[in-house]
């Protein structure tokens, strides 16, 4: 299989992990719908007691969706880890591989949990629009939304976070096997300038040294061409 195929096969499982996070949401759900019980709500109108209230379903809602998102992210992270240990054999070096799962770790660390803290909120401008609309239907509609375009996005950010560090791994092991080619190539043409030299010779050591380094490049040749299998 080809790094690439195998970068959308890692993408595709983290959409499905994402995908399983959002179907699983119902409880989320229920404690929308009290929101939306309470009618549309001026929060810059509304009295002190109102906006404790409203502020502790949103606490709810943050709580629920911030420890399912936590578990996510570890996902997320396993998957990065575990797809870069199978590649342990085509990096540089171990402190390389590394310094790359624990970048990808430090990025998604938390990266859907911020997103849910920072949207959901009555400080969020366009939540507090949702919050004021006359029309119970579309209130419950919009906030539905709201929450699970949030839920989304913290997703999709996510993603992109382990595409870009799958993408840089995999340009380093392109990077190692064009080295590793290179090296075999020269050494291959360091041989075949060597078999030259002798060909013009009748000297029979030199014939059996023609012999054996003709055998060494047979050899060498398939190395080559199974590293460059690889590669693509």
């Amino acid at each position: 299989m080809g790094l690439i195929k195998i970068g959308l096969e890692i993408l595709k499982e983290v959409v499905i992990e994402g995908l399983k996070w959002l179907l699983s949401k119902k409880e989320i759900e229920k404690d929308s719908e009290e929101i939306m019980k309470k009618g549309p709500i001026d929060t810059e109108k509304a009295t002190l007691q109102e906006q404790e209230n409203l502020r502790k379903l949103l606490e709810n809602i943050k709580s629920k969706a911030i420890k399912d998102a936590q578990n996510l992210e570890s996902q997320l992270i396993n998957i990065y880890t575990q797809t870069a240990d199978n590649f342990k054999d085509y990096i540089e070096s171990n402190q390389k591989l590394q310094r790359s799962k624990d970048l990808a770790k430090y990025q998604i660390k938390d990266s859907i949990t911020r997103e849910i803290i920072e949207q959901i909120r009555l400080e969020n401008t366009q939540f507090a629009k949702i919050l004021k609309i006359q029309d119970d239907t579309l209130r419950r509609e919009k906030i539905s939304d709201f929450i699970t375009n949030t839920l989304i996005k913290a997703i999709k950010q996510s993603e992109n976070i382990l595409q870009t560090n799958i993408q840089s791994l995999i340009a380093d092991i392109k990077e190692n096997l064009h080295y590793d080619i290179k090296m075999q190539e020269n050494n291959l043409n360091s041989k075949m300038q060597f078999l030259n030299s002798i060909l013009t010779s009748n000297d029979t050591q030199k014939q059996q040294a023609q012999a054996t380094l003709g055998q060494k490049i047979f050899i060498e040749s398939n190395v080559i061409l199974n590293l460059d299998s690889i590669k693509s």
